[in-house]
């Protein structure tokens, strides 16, 4: 079974604890090809870019 991505945004979440990220500055969303479609999305728009290049469950 396939873990579900978590939100960056989610500074509670478990990755962001282990490595002791308090903020995010700046974010790229990089298609399959390497090329950057987005940059500094947050929030619901980071959700809706990202559902493109990600399946959900």
């Amino acid at each position: 079974m396939a873990k579900p991505r978590e939100r960056p945004g989610r500074l509670g979440a478990e990755g962001a604890r282990i490595y002791g990220v308090t903020s995010i500055p700046m974010n790229f969303l990089i298609d399959p090809n390497g090329v950057i479609v987005a940059k500094n999305l947050r929030g619901e728009d980071l959700d809706k870019a990202l559902d493109v290049y990600v399946k959900s469950f």
